[in-house]
């Protein structure tokens, strides 16, 4: 799939892809909320993995988490972390669409359970089992992108809906009318590495890793994948920072943080659930997640007071100009600080040796 296929010209930094029926929307879909039988598009997510999961960025989902009298009471500092489920009334979902014989197929697929790593802005969810939903997966990569790297951030922006929100029971009645009742924009940014942030950006700003690139997004494309040179997803769209730096600028958070993190999921038999969680690593290594290898050039280093793992991706030294703590060492100009003391790296067992 070439995503600049309606680019109209070399030059174009921004693009448009067709609003219903791109191939990427069986990857990259609008996400809702829904609060007592009412629907809001918020933002951006995609899918990933052999058994779906959905990424989308933190805040996000702060505004169901914030009305959610349940997991209001569980927030710390603006991110929900660990493993949560919605109470009644209040619910997640995307909307799937593909084209088949001109026609525009659409199913809104609710999430069922959210695992967040705070302080990052990137949550995986659980979408209810629907076997018959053909997605596109991408694999994941948690390398620190390379400063001057070319990369193409796609999301969903511009939506029109009816001001009350669009009600539930017509969608389920098959009454609301997706075509003129509702609208979106499907938006491509070919964006430049301009450096990368390994604790945060700033307090209340973009918690967690991320990383620096040009141009700015458009508001609601938040969630949706960046994917580097390769074809790879290397981080998640997470909000422009244009007057942080004086120019057109944007944020993605990286995904290294959430490979020393549980994933839950399950699966419906009939009256049947069964669920099950597994930490990231475990299915990367039984190809339930795809990757493109790099977990194995990340570091992970023992929390002496959590004893949790912590994870340190590798940063090209041709780079370390432009890899800080955040953006007040940014400004003073300081590198990152160095990982000092001992550490692991995974390595992949194979049959009868183990490298």
């Amino acid at each position: 799939m070439n995503l600049r296929d309606y680019r109209l010209s070399p030059d174009d930094r921004e693009w448009e892809l067709p609003a219903w029926g791109h191939p990427i929307a069986q990857g990259v879909m609008p996400l809702f909320i829904g609060v007592h039988g009412r629907l809001f598009p918020i933002g951006t997510a995609f899918t990933t993995g052999k058994i779906h999961f959905m990424v989308t960025a933190t805040h996000n989902i702060e505004q169901i988490v914030a009305r959610d009298p349940r997991l209001a009471k569980l927030i710390g500092q603006g991110r929900l972390d660990g493993a949560h489920s919605l109470s009644d009334g209040h619910a997640l979902y995307v909307l799937h669409h593909r084209v088949e014989n001109d026609t525009v197929h659409l199913t809104l697929w609710p999430l069922r359970k959210i695992d967040g790593a705070s302080p990052t802005d990137v949550v995986f969810a659980y979408p209810q089992y629907a076997g018959e939903i053909q997605t596109l997966v991408s694999p994941l990569s948690f390398d620190m992108p390379v400063i001057g790297e070319t990369l193409l951030s796609v999301g969903y922006a511009e939506f029109t809906f009816p001001e009350e929100g669009i009600e539930m029971a017509a969608v389920q009645a098959g009454t609301f009318d997706w075509h003129t009742a509702y609208t979106h924009r499907l938006f491509v940014t070919e964006g430049t590495i301009r450096c990368i942030f390994t604790q945060q950006f700033a307090s209340g700003y973009v918690a967690g890793p991320c990383f620096a690139f040009s141009p700015e997004i458009r508001h609601g494309m938040s969630g949706g994948p960046i994917y580097n040179a390769a074809g790879n997803v290397c981080g998640v769209n997470s909000a422009g920072a244009s007057n942080f730096f004086n120019e057109s600028m944007s944020l993605g958070s990286l995904l290294y943080p959430m490979l020393t993190r549980p994933l839950r999921f399950g699966a419906e038999f009939g009256p049947l659930t069964i669920n099950a969680t597994r930490p990231m690593l475990e299915l990367i290594d039984q190809g339930t997640l795809a990757t493109d290898g790099s977990e194995q050039r990340v570091a992970f280093t023992q929390d002496e007071q959590t004893g949790n793992l912590i994870a340190h991706p590798r940063s090209s030294i041709a780079d370390r100009e432009h890899v800080h703590d955040d953006f007040a060492a940014y400004q003073a100009g300081k590198s990152s600080s160095k990982l000092e003391g001992p550490y692991s790296v995974l390595r992949k067992s194979h049959s009868n040796s183990d490298e």
